[in-house]
C-alpha cells in the first residue's frame, strides 16, 4: 500500500506529460524586415509554453506571407520567391531564416509558423533526412504507414542541423504524391553552392480532420493546370485567389506547400524534378492569394501542380 502511494504521483505526472504532449500545439507570426541590399535574415521565436519532453522532437513548420493585414495597402506587384527554413529547435524556442530569390531585396515578410510535439490524432508526421550532396536536386522517398484512403494533404519545411549556413538555403516541394507515398525534394538556391549536409525536412500529412487544439479552420488544395502560362503581369509566377468558406475574425496564419501528384493518367516519371516554390502573396479575413513558380518558366513543359494550404485562426461569428 505504501509503495502504491509512492508510485501513483509519479505515474500521474507521466500521464499528464503524455496528454499535454499529444494535444499541445503552438502557432505564431514573425515579422522580418530586410533593409537595403539585405537578402538574408534570421530571427528567434519563443513558444508561449515549454513543450514537455526534451527527448521527443518538436516539429516546426513555416511559410512566407507577403501581405496579411487589412491596413496594408494592396500591391499589384507579385513578389519573387523567398526560401525559408528553421533551425536550432528546442522545447522553448526555434530560429527561422529567409533568403530572397530573384531580384527581391529590402522588403518586409511575415513568417507564419506552427509547432507541435508527439503523436497527433489523424496526422502522420516525420522527418526526411538527406545525406551529403554537392549540387542540384536531392529527393527522399517517404512511405505512409498505414496508407491513406485518399491522397492526403501535406505540409513541409526544411530544417538545418547546422546553424547559420546561408548556402544551404533550399527550395522544397513534393513529387509524386499518392495515397501510399511521396518524394520530398530539395534544390539549392544557387548552382554549385555545395557541399550540403545535415539537412532534413519536417513533414505532416492528413486527410479529412485535424486535431481540434490546432484551431485549423480550413485546409484544401489549389490546382494549377499544366496548360497555364505565367505572365509578366504576375512576375512570371502562377497565382490564384481562393475565398475561404467562412470569414476569419482576423487574417489567419497559413502554411503552404507545393506538390505534384499522381493521377490516373500520369506516369510515375514526371517531366522534370523541380524546382517548385510557393508562397502566400496576400492573406485577408476572407481570401488567400497563393503564387507558385516552377522550372518550366514561360515556354517549358510543365506538370499539373497543386498548392496545399492550411489556415489557423478564429472564424468571424
Amino acid at each position: 500500500m505504501e509503495l502504491a502511494r509512492r508510485i501513483m504521483p509519479f505515474w500521474l505526472s507521466i500521464c499528464f506529460l503524455f496528454i499535454h504532449g499529444v494535444q499541445g500545439a503552438e502557432q505564431g507570426e514573425i515579422e522580418m524586415e530586410l533593409i537595403g541590399n539585405e537578402t538574408y535574415q534570421c530571427q528567434y521565436a519563443s513558444f508561449s509554453g515549454r513543450f514537455p519532453n526534451s527527448r521527443i522532437p518538436v516539429r516546426v513548420f513555416a511559410s512566407v506571407n507577403h501581405h496579411s493585414h487589412s491596413h496594408h495597402s494592396h500591391s499589384s506587384h507579385v513578389h519573387d520567391t523567398v526560401l525559408v527554413w528553421v533551425e536550432d529547435i528546442s522545447t522553448s524556442r526555434f530560429k527561422t531564416c529567409v533568403v530572397t530569390g530573384g531580384q527581391e531585396f529590402g522588403a518586409d515578410y511575415s513568417i507564419h509558423w506552427f509547432a507541435f510535439q508527439g503523436a497527433q490524432s489523424g496526422v502522420q508526421h516525420g522527418q526526411a533526412r538527406y545525406g551529403l550532396f554537392t549540387t542540384g536536386t536531392k529527393c527522399t522517398r517517404v512511405v505512409f504507414a498505414p496508407a491513406f484512403s485518399t491522397v492526403p494533404y501535406i505540409q513541409t519545411t526544411v530544417q538545418h542541423g547546422t546553424v547559420d549556413k546561408r548556402k544551404d538555403a533550399m527550395d522544397v516541394w513534393i513529387e509524386s504524391l499518392s495515397k501510399t507515398e511521396f518524394e520530398v525534394c530539395l534544390r539549392e538556391s544557387r548552382t554549385f553552392d555545395g557541399p550540403h549536409s545535415n539537412l532534413s525536412v519536417n513533414w505532416m500529412a492528413y486527410e479529412q480532420f485535424l486535431p481540434s487544439p490546432w484551431k485549423a479552420k480550413t485546409f484544401s488544395k489549389i490546382l494549377f493546370s499544366k496548360y497555364e502560362i505565367p505572365s509578366a503581369q504576375e512576375n512570371y509566377a502562377l497565382c490564384k485567389t481562393i475565398n475561404f468558406t467562412a470569414p476569419f475574425y482576423m487574417p489567419p496564419k497559413v502554411l503552404v506547400t507545393a506538390a505534384k501528384f499522381l493521377n490516373n493518367t500520369s506516369s510515375r516519371i514526371t517531366v522534370e524534378k523541380g524546382p517548385l516554390s510557393c508562397w502566400a502573396e496576400e492573406i485577408e479575413r476572407t481570401f488567400i492569394e497563393v503564387c507558385v513558380k516552377d522550372y518550366a518558366g514561360i515556354d517549358g513543359r510543365r506538370d499539373d501542380l497543386e498548392v496545399n494550404y492550411v489556415a489557423f485562426g478564429k472564424n468571424d461569428i
